[in-house]
């Protein structure tokens, strides 16, 4: 081994600049986004796969908008998906994702299930009895007071 290979291998790690970890940041975001896109949004399967804590992902939401934005998009990616899904299975003629669909998009035309009642009636009179207990006939609110806020 040389003089230089000892010397060089000698030398502790250097510190990261603060610019190499705000871009080893930005990548590791990059990829924690690309991560949740593919599990539907399941943030512990994201952060593993990242290998990154759950305490970093919600730190991230919490201090940079845009890394949010992202994450809040997510959602409506995973809906666009199984909307593509259930257009798919339409189309190939499977009847319980046409009745799906006709009953969640259809109803304005009249595909729907719920069923409208109406019931006409009069209530004329209510007759509520009510006995107080013998053990309370003699109590008055006064009886509640003590001896010296009676009057």
């Amino acid at each position: 081994m040389t003089k230089k290979q000892i010397k060089n291998q000698a030398k502790p790690n250097k510190k990261p600049t603060k610019k190499e970890e705000q871009l080893r940041t930005k990548k590791k975001k990059a990829i924690m986004i690309q991560e949740l896109t593919k599990s539907l949004g399941n943030i512990t399967t994201a952060c593993n796969k990242t290998e990154i804590n759950r305490l970093t992902y919600y730190e991230w939401v919490k201090n940079d908008p845009k890394f949010k934005a992202a994450v809040e998009d997510i959602p409506e990616q995973r809906l666009d998906y199984y909307e593509k899904k259930l257009d798919e299975l339409c189309e190939s003629g499977n009847p319980a994702a046409v009745i799906f669909y006709l009953k969640t998009k259809g109803k304005n035309r009249g595909y729907i299930e719920t069923q409208k009642q109406e019931i006409d009636m009069t209530v004329t009179k209510i007759d509520i009895k009510f006995e107080v207990p013998k053990e309370f006939k003699n109590i008055t609110p006064k009886s509640y007071l003590p001896d010296d806020q009676k009057e």
